[in-house]
């Protein structure tokens, strides 16, 4: 007998049925295979099992990005989606100036 569940990503309800030999393992979170591929993104994100820069190559694979509509999720799911499309601006660290001394043809050192 299937019951009713609610997708762990898009909020959607859909039947899942625990018994039926036909029932795929992914229905037990979700209502689509997409909807998996992007949950499996996050649960490897959030335990560290995967770096950020491989989840947002594979969100982006599955063409996601930041000008994305995020409605159609859950709003925590969305969070988390943003924060990892999200580029992470490194400081740029100024130049240090150095003084270059050379040798000229009369072996004498002078500053350039």
């Amino acid at each position: 007998m299937a019951n009713l569940t609610k997708c762990a990503i898009c909020d959607n309800t859909y039947s899942y049925c625990p018994n039926c030999a036909n029932t795929h393992a992914w229905k037990f979170y979700t209502d689509t295979h997409e909807c998996y591929q992007i949950f499996m993104v996050i649960m490897q994100y959030k335990k560290g099992l995967m770096p950020k820069d491989e989840a947002k190559g594979v969100l982006e694979h599955l063409g996601i990005t930041l000008e994305s509509n995020f409605d159609n999720y859950r709003q925590s799911v969305a969070k988390t989606m943003k924060e990892i499309l999200t580029v992470e601006k490194t400081a740029i660290k100024p130049v240090e100036e150095t003084t270059v001394i050379k040798k000229n043809k009369k072996s004498k050192l002078y500053k350039d």
